[in-house]
């Protein structure tokens, strides 16, 4: 037996560059070798490979066979050998994967942020123990900074936020005097300083709006109608204000450890 290869190569090139290259490799095996160039031999089998390549780095590669005596190492009549990718062309592709993961994980963050179930559910939760600004507060916000157009609605809407606000107040006082500090002290000395809080409104109310209350012939009229908006705001903030001071106090007191839940105690 003879077996007599032969190889083919047919290029593309650009600028003198390479782009395209198809590599035909022959194997023919013949029942002897050729006595001259002339003689006619019968091909007892054949396999043919081509591989086509990209700028250098292999793409494709398929073969064909013919092998009616299984002349040849067993194989199948046609196979298509996948993609082979050399180290750089697998870097590439890996690169490439990370920057389309990024892009996808940067526009489903933005997409997340603006999506309602986490802003109402995960957001909110975590900015209302930073700030204390309740979940439940959002459609009085919406009302009046966003549906309000006259001053008796932004007064209305105003007055009833704080409102909203102010029963939140008190539902967190009564859970904070209701807690065991172990020391019926330490719960005294906690209940007085939160007895205070109508002394100390009053007196920041004095500050803020030092005319409310003059009996000239201006008193409440000092400060016009946007008043109506701006008192019950002034006083949802100083009730804000009042339950961060409690607690920043529950969180640094002697005490802080019999404290059981102390998220639960701040929430709606």
């Amino acid at each position: 037996m003879y077996e007599h290869k032969t190889s083919q190569i047919d290029d593309l090139k650009i600028l003198g560059i390479k782009c395209h290259e198809r590599i035909r490799d022959n194997i023919e095996i013949y029942d002897h070798e050729f006595k001259d160039d002339n003689e006619e031999q019968e091909v007892l089998a054949g396999r043919t490979i081509c591989t086509h390549k990209i700028f250098g780095f292999p793409i494709l590669k398929w073969q064909s066979c013919y092998d009616p005596e299984h002349l040849l190492p067993t194989e199948p009549e046609h196979k298509i050998i996948l993609p082979v990718l050399n180290k750089l062309a697998k870097i590439s592709l890996i690169t490439a994967g990370c920057i389309l993961a990024g892009i996808c994980i940067f526009v489903a963050g933005i997409s997340t942020a603006h999506n309602d179930w986490f802003n109402n559910t995960v957001y909110i939760k975590s900015y209302q123990m930073q700030n204390l600004n309740i979940k439940s507060l959002k459609p009085y916000d919406k009302a009046l900074f966003k549906d309000a157009y006259s001053q008796v609605e932004m007064d209305e809407a105003s007055a009833k936020r704080y409102e909203h606000y102010h029963e939140y107040y008190k539902k967190v006082v009564d859970k904070i005097k209701s807690l065991d500090f172990n020391d019926e002290k330490v719960h005294n000395v906690i209940v007085s300083y939160i007895d205070g809080y109508d002394k100390r409104k009053e007196e920041m109310i004095n500050v803020l709006f030092p005319h409310l209350y003059d009996k000239d012939e201006y008193g409440a009229n000092y400060y016009g109608t946007i008043i109506g908006s701006i008192y019950p705001k002034a006083m949802m903030e100083f009730d804000r204000q009042e339950l961060l001071t409690y607690r920043m106090i529950l969180e640094n007191m002697y005490a802080a450890p019999y404290i059981e839940d102390f998220e639960g105690i701040f929430e709606e």
